[in-house]
């Protein structure tokens, strides 16, 4: 068998990618400006942006619940992590055969 072989020489984007766009945003650039800048397209931006989002908010909620001494186990975090990826659209990254709707008790 011969080894794989890139296809195309597309640019995979990385977290100083995202970094430096992040940069030219706060500058005032427009996505678009900045994905063709990057030489990446615009959806691909916009949908890398969102997951750091949706993944910083996660952190910041678990971190508050902590704060506010709930004693969240493994479990909890998990149906956390679920109820907050769901309600921000992007659950279809968890294996939906678990039950993580069962009660915690």
């Amino acid at each position: 068998m011969a080894p794989y072989k890139r296809k195309s020489e597309r640019l995979l984007t990385t977290q100083e990618i995202l970094e430096e766009a992040k940069r030219k945003m706060d500058a005032g650039d427009s996505k678009r400006k900045v994905a063709r800048d990057l030489g990446i397209k615009q959806s691909t931006l916009r949908k890398r942006l969102n997951v750091v989002n949706v993944e910083q908010e996660l952190a910041n909620h678990c971190k508050d619940l902590d704060n506010r001494f709930y004693g969240l186990t493994r479990k909890h975090i998990m149906k956390v992590a679920f109820d907050f990826a769901e309600m921000n659209g992007v659950s279809e990254r968890f294996n939906q055969g678990k039950k993580w709707r069962e009660k915690i008790g």
